[in-house]
Parts: C-alpha cells; sequence; structure tokens
C-alpha cells in the first residue's frame, strides 16, 4: 500500500491548488513520476492500484482544469506555459499506461479535445525538428494512444476527429509517429472509413517489423522509447480488418506470416487475434485467391500453458468457429475433403455432448463444453480429421485436459467418426 499512499497524498495535493504554476506545480508533477518509475519493476498488481488511484481522486478533472487554464486564445500550448503543459501531459501518459481506469477517466471530451487541439497546433507541427518539441508531441500521441485502448473512449475521440488529426503525424518519418498513429486509428475507425490513414502501408510496415523485433521481456516489444503489449500490436491487425479498405493493404504488407506463426506459438490472446484476422481476411472475395497463393498451411502447433483466466465460454466459441472458417476458406484443406459422413452429432445439443463425455470418462470438462451443441462440436471433429494438430490446440483452448485425459478425448473422437 505504499505506493498507493503515496499516489493517493501527490494527487490529494493537486487538488489543492489554487494556480498552475511551476513553483508549486512542477513538485507535485515530480513526486508523480519518481513513484511512477519505481512502479516499473513492481508487479502489475501493484502498478494498477496506484494508477487506480488517480483516478478514484480525480485527478482527471484536475488536470482538464490545468490544460485549460495554461492554454491560450490564441495557442493550446503558449511559450510561456509549455513547460507546465509538458508536465501534465507526460503524467498523463505514464498513468494511463499503468491504469485503464485512469485512461477511461482522462476519456472525457474535455482532455481528449485539449491533446487533439495540441496535436493540430501549426507552430508545433513546424517545430517538430527540435527534440523537445518532438518528444513532447510524441508523448501526447503516446497519451491518445493509452485512452484509446478503453472502448468507452473511443466515440469521445471520434468527435474530437482525431483521426484527421493523425494523418499528418503518420506521413512523418517517425515510427513512433506511424505507430502511435496505427495505433488509435484501428480502435477508432469505423468499417464506412475508405481510407482510415493515407499511407497506412507505412504504419501497417512498422507495426510488422515492430512485431517480427524480438521481446523485451515477457509480452513486451520495443519502439524507440515506448514499450508496446504484443497482444495490443496483434490486435490492432484485427481491428483494422473491420475496415474493407485495409484489408487488402494488411495481407500486401506481409502480415500473413506473422499472424500464422502467433497462431502456432502465440500465447492466448495473440493466437486469438491471430485467428481472428485471419479468419476476417479470408472472408474477402477479392483476397482468398491470393491467400490461396501464399500456400498458407500449417504445421506442428506448440500449445503454450498459459491461459487467460479471463476467457469465456463465447471466447471459445468464437475460436473454434474462426479456425474452422480460416481452415474451409483458405484452402488449408487441400488434397482433404470435409467428412461426408455424419455420425448424427450435428442434432446434439449441449445434453448429448455432456452424455458424450461422461460416457468416455471425460464428464469432469462437461462445464467447459456447457454452450456447445451439435453443429458447434461438428466444426471440432472436421477440424480434428482435417489438422489433427490443430485440433489440439483448439481442444486445449476449450478444456484444461491433462495428458492422460486428450488421449483419452482423442480415441473417443476416432471411435465416434469410425
Amino acid at each position: 500500500m505504499e505506493y498507493v499512499d503515496q499516489v493517493r497524498a501527490a494527487a490529494q495535493e493537486l487538488k489543492t491548488l489554487k494556480e498552475f504554476d511551476v513553483e508549486h506545480y512542477i513538485p507535485i508533477g515530480q513526486k508523480l513520476m519518481d513513484i511512477k518509475g519505481e512502479l516499473y519493476p513492481k508487479p502489475k498488481l501493484i502498478a494498477d492500484a496506484a494508477g487506480n488511484v488517480m483516478a478514484d481522486e480525480g485527478t482527471a478533472e484536475v488536470f482538464a482544469r490545468a490544460l485549460n487554464e495554461l492554454s491560450g486564445k490564441d495557442s493550446p500550448v503558449p511559450d510561456e506555459n509549455l513547460r507546465l503543459i509538458r508536465w501534465t501531459v507526460r503524467i498523463l501518459l505514464e498513468y494511463t499506461d499503468i491504469s485503464l481506469k485512469f485512461a477511461k477517466a482522462v476519456g472525457s471530451c474535455g482532455l481528449v479535445k485539449h491533446l487533439v487541439n495540441i496535436l493540430n497546433s501549426k507552430p508545433l507541427q513546424e517545430r517538430l525538428h527540435e527534440p523537445m518539441i518532438r518528444e513532447f508531441m510524441t508523448d501526447v500521441t503516446g497519451a491518445l494512444c493509452n485512452i484509446s485502448r478503453v472502448p468507452e473512449n473511443r466515440g469521445c475521440l471520434r468527435q474530437a476527429g482525431v483521426q484527421d488529426s493523425l494523418k499528418f503525424y503518420s506521413s512523418l518519418d517517425d515510427d513512433l509517429f506511424k505507430l502511435d498513429a496505427l495505433m488509435i486509428t484501428a480502435h477508432v475507425v469505423d468499417a464506412l472509413d475508405c481510407d482510415p490513414l493515407g499511407n497506412s502501408t507505412d504504419a501497417l510496415n512498422v507495426l510488422l517489423n515492430t512485431l517480427k523485433k524480438r521481446t523485451v521481456y515477457g509480452r513486451y516489444k520495443l519502439l524507440d522509447i515506448r514499450v508496446f503489449l504484443t497482444e495490443e500490436l496483434m490486435e490492432a491487425l484485427w481491428l483494422l480488418t473491420n475496415c474493407g479498405s485495409e484489408r487488402r493493404r494488411i495481407v500486401e504488407a506481409g502480415s500473413v506470416p506473422i499472424l500464422v506463426q502467433a497462431v502456432k506459438d502465440g500465447r492466448y490472446a495473440e493466437k486469438h487475434h491471430a485467428v481472428n484476422t485471419l479468419h476476417r481476411l479470408v472472408q474477402d472475395p477479392e483476397i482468398r485467391p491470393q491467400l490461396r497463393e501464399m500456400g498458407l498451411k500449417y504445421g506442428a502447433f506448440n500449445y503454450e500453458k498459459e491461459r487467460s483466466s479471463q476467457t469465456t465460454q463465447c471466447g471459445f466459441k468464437t475460436f473454434v468457429k474462426a479456425v474452422w472458417g480460416l481452415f474451409g476458406a483458405c484452402g488449408s484443406t487441400q488434397g482433404k475433403e470435409v467428412p461426408s459422413n455424419d455420425p448424427g452429432v450435428r442434432k446434439w445439443g449441449p445434453p448429448e455432448v455432456a452424455e458424450w463425455l461422461q460416457n468416455n470418462r471425460l464428464d469432469q470438462y462437461a462445464r467447459h463444453f456447457a454452450e456447445f451443441d451439435g453443429k458447434l462440436f461438428q466444426k471440432l471433429l472436421h477440424i480434428y480429421e482435417l489438422a489433427p494438430e490443430m485440433f489440439q490446440v483448439v481442444i486445449r483452448e476449450v478444456a484444461p485436459l491433462t495428458c492422460q485425459d486428450l488421449m483419452r478425448l482423442l480415441r473417443a473422437v476416432d471411435r465416434l467418426l469410425e
């Protein structure tokens, strides 16, 4: 609780400020930044708890007031207040990074509009060659990227016109600007947007090159001075496929090998986003032949034992359907036909699935199959016949089978298909 108490004390001190000046505002900001620096090596739960205090104490409203008072009539960042506004944005960047709760609180239209106004400042854009200004503006795009991770904030971002503001930064010769712009756009893109990023291929190349890098530690990738979660980068690809005009660019940028590798070796979230991205891509009739020509095939799959504690049964159903759709549309089944024999499972309901499990001494896993009807169970059987190695990946996503129980399940499926 030490860090939580320290953050709370600093947040409460912020709320007592009558005005935002160098003498009083900067020292409090420095305290918050020092605490954030100490939180880096700590467990995520500790960092989350400390960041959540910022939301609980109403600090987002304090920063909104600060930006409102420090901005001028003719400029969102008057030169005389640049240092104070830089501190505000840096704190927003750091604490929205560790706390989604605080990021949600910051996602009010007032704060978002201030940040977008800073992005649109022509004088600042003209001074991007200055290292201090460039760092400041990457803090602004980074804070907006963190804010956009919260679904409830995305309508406000669209309302503030963030996509139009990002096109300038995605055109710069700066990988961090490009990736921030792509990540934000992925979160707010509408299915009807015909060209969300004018040069999205460049930004996609940055994203894919970042995914190819070795991890910094665990699930993280480093780009310049910013650290990104691998699963969030994979999610961005999936979200961009919501926009039909982006799908061809995603394929042509070389995403397919990376997606296939993620399906093979990724953790659950990465694997899930990769399968759903490929599934959505192959539903596009203009892209499907191109994917077939690539010879999208699956070799041996490695299954990570780590499982997401937040995974729901609905997530399993989506995973099964996506994998089946991917095999069916992508031509991974070349040389094989979908099994024509129907062992009768198509007409099963969840009770029949549960009974089959019980008859094969697998009833302890019945709750994991509780929402599986015959149609979905049949898809599992088809995946088994077409790609047994993928079946094992899918089934382990559905239920945490022991090795012995997995072998019992495989024998039971063989008997069902005889």
